[in-house]
């Protein structure tokens, strides 16, 4: 049996939130198709950096386009398997700030 091809997948994101009189609100995205909550994230385009693409992808997922970057949040590291492959993927978090009522 022959091992199953690893390919490595980087992908950036971000941690949004917006006060709410003295509180944070943290922006989640729901998936209605496997009932989970997450992080707005997707793949590193050619000619971007890690925090352009958390920028776009926050902008493309959620509509927030209005957002002051407060520093990188940490990297997180994990494999799945799909289609007979194995995916190492790597993803690049960052926190921003909003000020968007409608996040």
């Amino acid at each position: 049996m022959q091992p199953r091809p690893r390919i490595r997948v980087i992908s950036s994101g971000g941690v949004v939130y917006r006060w709410e009189k003295e509180s944070p609100l943290f922006l989640l995205l729901g998936s209605n198709r496997r009932g989970v909550w997450c992080l707005p994230k997707g793949l590193i385009e050619e000619n971007e950096d890690e925090v352009t693409t958390a920028m776009r992808e926050v902008r493309e997922e959620t509509g927030v386009s209005r957002v002051k970057l407060h520093g990188k949040v940490g990297v997180i590291k994990y494999q799945f398997g799909f289609r007979a492959k194995t995916f190492d993927k790597t993803v690049h978090f960052f926190l921003f700030e909003t000020d968007q009522a409608d996040a």
